[in-house]
């Protein structure tokens, strides 16, 4: 798993979604877009559809939702009232892009993030990225998933996924599951934390320019994670100028 090499500037940039401020969120435009904008992963969700394959999917898949897909954008919603007595055509939701569409345009490319969002997806899992051997990372909120892919496979790197409202001390709570890393929202992020540095740290979801220049410059930090790939990656690059012009 690629680490910080402890200058600023240096975190890594891990696209939300794929590069989802202007695109879709877990679509094939939106991970293409990413592994062109210079980052170095691809944070998505996954989870099991109907017939226990793996997915990227954020949100619960809904009874009949169509399996596989080949990742077009969930289009949007329209605000322009329908005509009087006319009742609107059901559109059903559009087929979830498969991991191993995502595995197949990653390859050799850029490396993946892949957010657990059922511990009952973490066989199939680990058997769909057997024989991918690029940068991976497999996180979750639930300590239980955590476990699960560290008695199955050791080998793989994983992280603990804490957000604002993560009761108790996620630092610890990322030791005792035996998470490799903590992936903390910007709130949970102090100081306190920053100062330990007992496990890599990776901050969520980081969009604002001043916020992606305040955490990529913080040397404490090996990942950030935004929905603007783009603009962290210049903002990275330009913090890496900057200190090369000073040294």
């Amino acid at each position: 798993m690629t680490e910080h090499d402890g200058t600023p500037g240096s975190p890594i940039v891990c696209a939300h979604r794929g590069a989802s401020l202007r695109l879709s969120d877990n679509s094939i435009e939106a991970f293409a877009a990413a592994v062109q904008s210079g980052c170095e992963m691809i944070e998505t969700d996954v989870r099991a559809d109907r017939h226990g394959r793996p997915v990227l999917s954020h949100d619960r898949l809904r009874p009949g939702s169509p399996a596989v897909g080949h990742g077009r954008p969930r289009s949007r919603r329209s605000h322009t009232r329908p005509r009087p007595r006319v009742r609107p055509a059901h559109r059903p939701d559009p087929a979830p892009v498969t991991l191993e569409a995502l595995l197949e345009l990653s390859a050799g490319r850029i490396g993946l993030d892949l957010e657990i969002k059922e511990a009952r997806v973490v066989p199939i899992l680990l058997d769909t990225i057997s024989g991918w051997d690029g940068p991976l990372l497999l996180t979750s909120f639930d300590p239980g998933a955590i476990r699960a892919v560290r008695e199955r496979d050791p080998s793989r790197s994983t992280g603990l996924i804490a957000g604002p409202m993560h009761i108790g001390d996620p630092l610890a709570d990322a030791l005792a599951c035996d998470a490799h890393t903590l992936m903390l929202a910007e709130r949970r992020l102090t100081a306190k934390i920053l100062t330990a540095r007992t496990l890599p740290l990776w901050v969520w979801t980081v969009n604002q320019p001043a916020r992606l220049q305040r955490w990529l410059s913080e040397p404490a930090l090996d990942g950030v994670i935004t929905d603007d790939p783009v603009t962290a990656v210049a903002i990275r690059d330009g913090l890496a100028r900057d200190g090369s012009d000073h040294a």
